[in-house]
């Protein structure tokens, strides 16, 4: 229940309701405080330039309220519009950045804000006049016309593709430092020792915890489950993070302990503990995906070389920061395929994306798709060698085998091109700098 709650409260604050929510319940506190700082302070000791007759503080407000709703309108709208094209430009899945974007939504709480200032005020400016209160009302304003050009300012730099490229990068980096662990020099690629990656034990299970409804897999509780098993148990996850489950269909399958425990399951118990350890959702987050960034990223790329956009340069641009990414998830360890504790209980996650995989979903799609674009395959071939370099320096050599394999495939795919030949020598000097495998690479 909790890791839905906190999923639910993520989508929440990624809302455009969320921060105006707020803004409209601190207008409220903000016009009550004013009204009580008016009863205390002498009218007759306010300078003239906050003092307000009954004939102008009426109109006033009721200006003040007007406007701010009618621009909140047109904010909103230019949002959609901004959104619209990110969608038809790029890729609707960078759709959730322009929605959570925080600095439009302070815009926009700003603007409702102000307008529940001003109504309120505005009922409440009968004689005497709350000069302090409608005072503020008019600082709002002033404050809310101050963030409406900078609104405009901020639509358009968001509209450039080279922030929203930076943006889901940067996000996807602190997912990676999150999610995965540092690695350590001289260790496979493996985020378990190597050794288990069965499917779970021999024979049916005792126990299939199907998913309570359809959606995506936003998070999982792996420890939450294995905590749940009785001593000696085991148990299969059938989906991992970022996969689209349906209603009925398994989310974990349960075997009996062995070695003679005398424990028995509790189906009940262990449906619930498994409901509670799984958030699905509408769409995927970033809460614990990855491959959601890398898979947005690869998306721009893919519309940018699509006949319709015909622009390489931007696809070269999202390879090196998909370079940028894959550095750092290259640098710690995957999600682990086999949990185990003391007592003997065992979590199998067979379905866990390992660095082969992180590195197809960022170039392979991109590798077929540029195959009249050279400029593209040396941009993926050059920063394929950063990364090898980057991962020598690192002591991690064991990973160099899962780059050496992707830049063989752009060659190979590169050779297919109709390219001119002159555009080939750059290809082949790089695919020159990458020797024969020694053995010693880290399989998948």
């Amino acid at each position: 229940m909790l890791l839905r709650v906190r999923a639910a409260g993520e989508g929440f604050r990624n809302s455009l309701f969320y921060l105006p929510s707020l803004f409209v319940l601190a207008s409220v506190a903000l016009w009550r405080g004013m009204l009580s700082l008016d009863t205390a302070v002498d009218r007759e000791r306010l300078p003239d330039l906050v003092r307000f007759s009954e004939e102008t503080a009426g109109p006033l407000l009721a200006t003040i309220a007007g406007a701010t709703i009618t621009v909140a309108g047109i904010v909103f709208s230019v949002t959609v519009v901004a959104v619209q094209l990110a969608s038809s430009q790029f890729s609707p899945r960078v759709l959730r950045g322009f929605l959570r974007d925080r600095f439009q939504q302070v815009v926009m709480g700003l603007l409702v804000g102000t307008f529940t200032y001003a109504m309120l005020t505005l009922g409440s400016s009968a004689p005497p006049v709350p000069d302090l209160t409608v005072a503020m009302a008019v600082l709002l304003a002033l404050i809310a016309l101050l963030a409406i050009l900078g609104s405009i300012d901020h639509t358009a730099r968001n509209m450039v593709v080279g922030e929203i490229v930076r943006r889901i990068s940067d996000e996807t980096l602190e997912t990676v430092r999150r999610e995965l662990p540092l690695a350590h020099p001289g260790r496979g690629t493996g985020g378990d020792d190597g050794s288990e990656r069965s499917a779970g034990p021999p024979g049916p299970p005792a126990v299939v915890v199907a998913a309570p409804w359809t959606g995506w897999v936003q998070q999982v509780d792996g420890g939450g489950i294995l905590r749940a098993l009785p001593a000696g148990a085991s148990a299969r996850m059938e989906v991992r993070v970022g996969r689209f489950t349906v209603a009925g269909t398994p989310l974990v399958s349960v075997w009996p302990p062995t070695g003679g425990s005398g424990e028995e399951l509790d189906a009940d118990h262990l449906r619930e503990v498994v409901d509670d350890s799984f958030a699905i959702g509408r769409s995927r987050t970033m809460q614990q995906d990855v491959g959601f960034g890398l898979r947005q990223l690869a998306d721009i790329a893919l519309r940018a070389l699509s006949p319709a956009i015909n622009d390489p340069t931007t696809a070269c641009e999202v390879v090196v920061h998909l370079g940028a990414v894959l550095r750092e998830v290259l640098r710690r360890q995957p999600v682990a395929r086999v949990l185990r504790d003391d007592q003997g209980r065992c979590l199998v996650r067979p379905h866990e994306v390992d660095p082969d995989g992180y590195v197809e979903r960022s170039f392979g799609q991109i590798r077929l798709c540029a195959r009249d674009h050279p400029a593209v395959h040396v941009a993926m071939l050059e920063t394929l060698a950063m990364l090898r370099d980057d991962l020598g320096s690192a002591g991690l050599e064991a990973r160099v085998e899962i780059l050496r394999r992707q830049a063989a495939l752009v060659v190979e795919e590169a050779r297919h091109s109709t390219a001119l030949d002159h555009e080939h020598e750059r290809i082949r000097c790089l695919a020159a700098s990458w020797p024969e495998s020694d053995g010693h690479g880290g399989g998948t």
